[in-house]
């Protein structure tokens, strides 16, 4: 095990967000879209994936649920991970939630993401437990990595996942450890193996990853390359059990929850932690989703004007 908390902290922290999900772990929220962005959260405890107004408040978009936890989009459909429930796996939908369509009925998912054409997927199914990928159809479902093979002698349990060209990022609840694996599974390595307490949401963001350090109470910004970890939110800035985090533009967006794990609350933050506010009340939420009319890069307004403002716009669709 990893040297972030005891066996019994993290038995502690596992109880705790298995309330908050009902099967897994609490996620993230979002809310106040700059540029014109559109949020979407999965909330457990309302069965829903709503979006998120400017003021905070929630217009359900799909609904019927059980135990919603991430979202990713792509090719302009929102892709949920239904966790809970007798029939787990992901359902996709268009943006407002029509057009409903079952992805893959053979996984339990908890959390998952785009890479291009690809959905990459963590697999909390009863028999094995990993790192999938499947067609933005649910075709040509591959394992990348299998819970039942050790790394470094540990077991893996994949939470939170985000991609980064064609690297994988993800976060080990069971060994308190960050890894990388190439998307076609190749390549598995240790980013971060000690330090964290039950890391679960995951984000990253131009060149660094943002994690969600449940147990430790704090949102931490991690240096892929060094595996350099530095507190970007703490207990004392009101974080509790943050489930999952996101970033747009120059804001870091963070759910924390109650010690039952029975409400939460998002916050909003600077890219440096600053400034924390909590912005809207909310019940179990999970994962969140951004899209942008442009793509969330540097000079990205300038470059997507004009001619280029549909590619971009398509772009933009396909990687949030």
């Amino acid at each position: 095990m990893g040297t972030g908390v005891s066996r019994y902290g993290r038995i502690a922290a596992a109880a705790v967000l298995t309330a908050a999900l009902g099967l897994g772990l609490s996620g993230t929220a979002h809310a106040d879209p700059a540029g014109g962005a559109r949020i979407f959260v999965a909330d457990n405890a309302r069965g829903t994936v709503a979006e998120i107004g400017a003021d905070g408040t929630a217009t359900e978009r799909a609904g019927e649920l059980v135990g919603p936890a991430g979202v990713a989009l792509g090719a302009g459909r929102l892709y949920i991970a239904d966790t809970a429930g007798p029939r787990p796996g992901i359902v996709s939908t268009d943006l407002t939630g029509a057009d409903r369509r079952t992805v893959s009925d053979e996984i339990t998912p908890y959390d998952l993401a785009v890479s291009g054409d690809r959905l990459i997927a963590s697999d909390w199914a009863k028999a094995d437990f990993g790192l999938v990928t499947m067609g933005l159809d649910g075709a040509d479902r591959r394992t990348i990595v299998s819970g039942l093979e050790e790394h470094e002698g540990e077991l893996v349990l994949p939470a939170g996942v985000t991609t980064a060209g064609r690297t994988v990022y993800f976060t080990d609840l069971y060994a308190d450890r960050i890894l990388r694996v190439g998307r076609d599974g190749s390549g598995l390595a240790t980013v971060v193996g000690e330090g964290l307490s039950s890391p679960t949401g995951i984000a990253a963001h131009r060149g660094a990853l943002v994690v969600a350090d449940t147990a430790g109470d704090r949102v931490v910004r991690v240096d892929p390359v060094t595996g350099r970890v530095d507190e970007l939110l703490t207990a004392a800035d009101g974080i509790s059990l943050p489930g999952d985090v996101a970033v747009h533009g120059d804001r870091l967006y963070v759910t924390s929850h109650s010690p039952d794990g029975r409400s939460g609350a998002l916050v909003r933050a600077g890219l440096d932690g600053s400034d924390p506010v909590q912005i809207a009340e909310l019940g179990r939420p999970n994962g969140i989703a951004i899209w942008s009319p442009t793509p969330d890069f540097p000079g990205a307004d300038l470059l997507c004007a004009g001619v280029l403002e549909e590619v971009c716009a398509l772009a933009a669709g396909s990687l949030g």
